[in-house]
């Protein structure tokens, strides 16, 4: 099994052009297209800093535990900041200053 720990994604800013929203900006896990996250396989991560105009910012699509996600801006009027996929797929996460335009 593969696992993800001690992780700093910091500092991400989309560049996209105005009009251009791709799917996600940040993808943590899979939830099965293209292989398996178990439960305990991402650890210790954190997301701060990211500015994206995508239709979600962060996508959790795999279990995340013990983490923390904060200072996240999503530009898109139909955007998410952050989307888990699964239910309770997080765990001990702390999420913070998360920003959606209006």
């Amino acid at each position: 099994m593969t696992q993800m720990r001690n992780v700093i994604i910091d500092g991400v800013i989309d560049t996209s052009p105005e009009g251009h929203h791709q799917f996600g900006c940040i993808l943590l896990g899979d939830c099965g297209f293209h292989g398996e996250n178990f439960e305990d396989s991402m650890k210790y991560v954190t997301v701060p800093n990211v500015i994206s105009s995508a239709q979600i910012t962060v996508d959790v699509s795999g279990f995340l535990a013990d983490s923390v996600i904060t200072d996240v801006i999503n530009r898109n009027k139909n955007g998410k900041t952050i989307d888990d996929k699964h239910k309770n797929g997080l765990k001990n996460v702390l999420i913070s200053n998360t920003e959606e335009a209006k």
